[in-house]
Formats: structure tokens, sequence, C-alpha cells
């Protein structure tokens, strides 16, 4: 009866349209005023898609309501959905699918989609939108891979050639053996493995068994099926023979719901680890490898290094969101799990958990932004809002373990972390971490600590114009100050620390007939009613009230005045909770 309404609705509306055009005529109105884009029709046939999507959607919205009241548990489920829209909208009139996370509901003979999030939002209509080369991402010939006209990701099917081209695997277009070299692809919209959306055919069976469970089955199955030996989604560059040498463009788009799973791959004789990364991309390089506004979402597991947007040596990471759980052994990160030599880490940040299960060797480590490895490398304005968990020294908010030369600067730490808050540990460095600090809850604010790898070795540590406001249960800016190393210096210069930790400053120092240990501190404050003494060091450290440091106006010109010629320095002001902070 519904449907014969719906009918009889639609013949008026025509024939009342009918009837004005046939009197616009008459009364001399061209035919493209009435035919046009704009035109009078064209607006009539609007007007009547935009009544018959507005009824879709309240006759969504109210079988979504039926059905979570009829479910015991007030969920909302496939079939009970399915069961209301039949008696609400006629049978056969809709198709409910589970597309993971969402709920679609189909408009059979319209063609329209809409997607059911867990909480009962309506989203659409959205369109399937179908790709001609899907799987190719030339395009047909018409992407070239320059800057200006770069490799398309359109579909997930796009996805998946592009890591079989990487890797060397049965991929529909081969570009050539030079891994991209210095060729540009880019995501050209949102994608998430869970939506039948960001398929161009999600039932397609052509790809085998890409989660190696020795069941062929649908491609959105096998990329987010995540029982027992699924690995879902393989790293583009998986083998660091195979690396990516080109740049990748997420173009501010996301990638969503990403399932990786390799804690059950070979373990590497040499190293004891996993042989197999797990991350979006796997291995880049140095000289080449540059990836720039993306985010990505999802799941990531394995029993070696592991990350969020790729695992290690690139040029640069520029403009990166990781809200991916990750979870790895040895070199683990949000953003980069080894950057390399001379990588350049700028404007990311992480919001996913990060967990290390283990340490093969000295160098390894879990960070918000970077893991370990990191050689002369620079991290600017990067932030971690992530807790990330593990047994080891090694792990800090902004990177795990740092060795050689490099620079921190402009990066703030909000995650409660098992180890510090920027830097795990620095070995061999001559490291300066500027204009950083640390609010989140952590066993030592700024660094956990610094040495040499041998006699042979130099150790120099600045930590300049920083400060902590995060719990610590050691120090508030280093715990140790070691040797093992011909010359330890560590700098702090113009530091105020009003976190609760159990020594002001410095933890403990060691020294050594072998090492000349330096330890410079100035213009460097801490809270006496925070923290249970001053600590390690007493030269250049001032203790202040918290009434003395918080909302103080002289406090805040003080730090600015110690700025001198330090022109990379940021001044500071009053923050929203009292609190220095920087403009």
């Amino acid at each position: 009866m519904r449907k014969k309404r719906e009918s009889m609705r639609g013949i008026t509306l025509i024939a009342l349209v009918v009837t004005i055009v046939v009197l616009l005529i008459l009364a001399g109105i061209s035919i493209s005023v009435l035919s046009g884009d704009n035109g009078i029709i064209s607006q009539a046939q609007k007007s009547k898609e935009e009544t018959e999507i507005s009824e879709e959607k309240e006759i969504i919205d109210v079988s979504v309501a039926q059905a979570v009241n009829a479910d015991v548990m007030g969920n909302l489920e496939r079939n009970k959905l399915q069961e209301k829209l039949n008696s609400n909208a006629g049978n056969g009139v809709t198709e409910v699918m589970d597309s993971g996370d969402t709920l679609v509901v189909k408009f059979i003979e319209k063609n329209r989609y809409y997607e059911i999030d867990k909480d009962g939002k309506t989203e659409g209509p959205k369109e399937l939108i179908k790709d001609d080369n899907a799987g190719d991402i030339s395009k047909g010939g018409n992407a070239d891979g320059s800057e200006n006209n770069p490799f398309q990701i359109n579909c997930i099917e796009d996805l998946v050639e592009f890591s079989m081209m990487v890797n060397g695997g049965n991929a529909e277009l081969v570009i050539t053996s030079n891994q991209f070299k210095d060729q540009y692809v880019a995501l050209m919209r949102t994608l998430d493995f869970k939506s039948i959306f960001s398929y161009n055919d999600y039932k397609t069976t052509k790809y085998g068994d890409l989660n190696t469970d020795g069941i062929v089955e649908d491609i959105k199955t096998e990329l987010t099926k995540t029982e027992e030996g699924c690995i879902g989604f393989t790293p583009i560059g998986i083998d660091n023979n195979r690396p990516f040498l080109g740049t990748f463009d997420g173009k501010k788009f996301q990638i969503n719901n990403i399932y990786i799973n390799y804690e059950n791959s070979p373990v590497d004789s040499i190293y004891g680890i996993g042989k197999y990364v797990a991350a979006l991309f796997g291995y880049g390089n140095a000289s080449y490898t540059t990836i720039r506004n993306l985010e990505i979402s999802g799941n990531i597991k394995g029993n070696g290094h592991a990350a969020g947007i790729i695992i290690g040596d690139s040029k640069l990471i520029e403009n990166c969101k990781n809200y991916a759980n990750i979870v790895g052994y040895n070199m683990v990160a949000g953003i980069i799990a080894f950057p390399g030599n001379g990588a350049i880490i700028e404007n990311c940040v992480n919001y996913g958990t990060i967990n290390i299960t283990g340490r093969a060797y000295a160098y390894g480590g879990a960070g918000g932004i970077v893991g370990g490895g990191a050689n002369n490398v620079q991290i600017s304005n990067s932030i971690n809002e992530g807790i990330i968990t593990g047994n080891d020294n090694n792990i800090g908010g902004i990177i795990g373990r740092c060795s050689y030369s490099s620079l921190i600067y402009n990066c703030r730490n909000k995650g409660k972390t098992d180890g510090a808050g920027i830097l795990g540990f620095g070995e061999n460095v001559d490291l300066y971490i500027i204009n950083c600090y640390n609010i989140g809850e952590c066993k030592n604010a700024m660094l956990n600590g610094m040495s040499g790898s041998n006699w042979s070795t130099t150790v120099k540590v600045n930590i300049e114009n920083c400060y902590n406001l995060g719990k610590c249960s050691n120090a508030g800016a280093i715990g140790t100050q070691a040797t093992l190393s011909t010359t330890s210096t560590l700098n702090i210069e113009n530091y105020y620390n009003a976190g609760i930790s159990s020594k002001g400053i410095i933890g403990t120092i060691y020294t050594n007939e072998n090492t000349v240990t330096t330890t410079n501190i100035t213009n460097t404050y801490y809270d006496t009613t925070k923290s249970i003494n001053i600590g390690a060091h007493t030269e250049g450290i001032i203790g202040l009230t918290e009434n003395e440091i918080k909302n103080n106006l002289t406090f805040i010109e003080t730090l600015n005045n110690n700025i001198g010629s330090n022109t990379n320095w940021k001044n500071w002001k009053t923050g929203e909770d009292g609190y220095p902070t920087f403009e």
C-alpha cells in the first residue's frame, strides 16, 4: 500500500511539472530556461530527489530506534534492522549489509546507500565509486608518476596493487625495477578497509589469499579478518632489498582501520626478532623516501619492528598522524620505527597506544614519533598523546633511543609513558632538546639517561628552554648522567620543573676516572613543594614555591630575559593553567 501511495505521489508531481512547463511555454519562456542545469525541470527533479532522500533517512532512523529497542542488550544488529526496514519500507525495498564497524542500508531500486555507525548515526546517501582502472595506479596510462601528475590511489585495490608492485609481487601493473625512485604517488580520497565504499569491488577474489590463512575469500574479508594466522595488509616495501624510493602524498586524507599482524612471523636467526616488519610502509631510503600529509588508524602488530606510517630509513616524514595501536619488538613507534641517518621528521602527531614487547639490540626502543636507531635526525613540531608501555629504559614520548648528533625541537609529550617524556636514552650523542615540554606521567621528564657506548666515545646533551609539569617517578629533567666515554657533558639552561618528582632536576650522576664528567646548569628552577629534593646537582638550580612559578609575571620575565641571543628559543607566556609555556 505504501509503495502504491509513493507511486501515485510521483505521478501527481510529474503531472504538475508537465502542466507548469506547458503553461510556461505558452507564456513565451525559452526551452533553455526550462531544461538547463539550473532550469525549472532540473530543479524540480532535484527537489523530488531531496524529498526521497529525506523520507529514506526518516525510515532508517525509525527502524534503527525500533531495532535497538527490540534487542535485549540494546545493540543494533543487522538482522533486526532488516526486519524493521521490511516492516516500515516494504519487503524487497532495502538490503542491509554488515560493513565492519557500520551497517550499510541500500535502497535497491534507487541504488542509494546509507551508513549507520555503532551509535545509530546515519550518514549518506553514499555512492559506490566504480573505477574502470581499479588496481592500475596509472589509471589507464593517464598518470605518469611525475610531481604534477602522480600515480593515484583511489580505492583499496589500488593500495593492494601498489604494495605488490613495490614488493615485487604479481601486480597487474609493473612500473620498473627502480622502486618508484623519484616518482610520486598520491592518495586521492579517504579509504577505510572496513567500508565497502572504499573498494571498487569488495566481493572480488582476484587477489587470492592475501592474508595467508590458506582460504581464498573476498578482498574485504582478506584484509580485515583478524582470526589467528591472518596477516591482513602487506606493508609497502616489506623487504629491505625492495624499499619504496619515491614520494607518497596523502593529501590530508586518511587510511582507516588498517590491520597488519606479523606477531607470528619467522624469527631472524641473527637478531632473534621477527623477520617481517609491520607498518603501512616497510623500508625506505634516507636519500629518497618522503611521506607527507597522511593519517592512519587501525591495529598493527609484529614480533619485529612496528610503526604506524613507516618502519625506517627515510629522507622526510611530515604532516603525518597516527591513530593506530602499535605492538612490536625492538623498534616501535607511532610514526617511524627507525629513521636512519639524516632523516627529518616534522609536524607529526601520535594518538595511538604503543607497546614494546622486547629489545634485541642496544639501539632499539619505543617512542610516540620515533622508536630507535636515530642517527643525525631532526624531529620538530611533533606531539605524542598516546600511551607508551613496555619494560625498557629506551622509551620516550617523542623518541625511544637516539644515537649520534640529533635535534629535538618544539616537541611535547602529553601521553603516559613507561619511560621518559621526550627521549628514552641518548648514546654517543651531540644532542639538543630545545623548546620542548612534558605534561604526561612518566618515569623521567625530559630524558631517561645518557651515556657513551665505549671508553673512546663522547656524549653531550643540551636541554634548553624546556619545562616539565608531568608526574615523574625519578627526576624532573634527566634520570642518569652516565660515563662509558672519554667525556660526558650535560648542559641544562632556562628550564623549570613544576611536576611531582622524587628529585628536582637530575637523578644520578655517575663519575669515573676514565671520563671527564661535566654538568653545567644555569637559569634552572624546580618547585620545592613538589620535589622531595633538588637532586644530584645543586649549582645553578633555584628552588621556588608553586606560587612563585604559577601565575607569576615576574617569573615569566626572568625566563624571557635569559633567552639572550638564542634566536631559536621561544618566548614565554602564562598558560591557561597558570604555568609558564611558550608563545
